[in-house]
């Protein structure tokens, strides 16, 4: 329980411009009317922060696979996927090392976050 209030607490303060270290990562697709899709994500340590900032469908879905995964054999076996509300976040601790896709849509990308 800790840990985890931990994280949102450092995700918090990353949104705010402090930087606790970790990796950041902000995906942004933008249309003819303004963000289409806006996700920040932090990692560190294991704990990892996902925020759905902005999408046009209402929902940012987010498949997580692990690190060395980067082929279709890793497609059916995601650590995790799930959506979140449009200014929802998420907070996990004891990742492993991992690599994410975000979409606007459910459809199950590969791991090159290709459609």
């Amino acid at each position: 329980m800790i840990a985890k209030l931990a994280a949102i607490v450092s995700f918090a303060l990353s949104l705010l411009g402090f930087q606790l270290g970790g990796t950041t990562w902000s995906n942004r697709i933008t249309g003819d009317h303004g963000d289409a899709l806006y996700s920040k994500a932090w990692a560190k340590d294991g704990r990892a922060s996902f925020k759905c900032v902005e999408s046009s469908s209402g929902k940012c879905w987010y498949t997580v696979f692990r690190e060395g995964c980067d082929s279709d054999a890793c497609v059916d076996k995601p650590i995790a996927r799930f959506a979140l509300a449009r200014g929802g976040e998420r907070a996990f601790t004891g990742l492993p090392g991992f690599r994410f896709c975000v979409a606007r849509d459910a459809a199950l990308p590969r791991p090159d976050c290709a459609p």
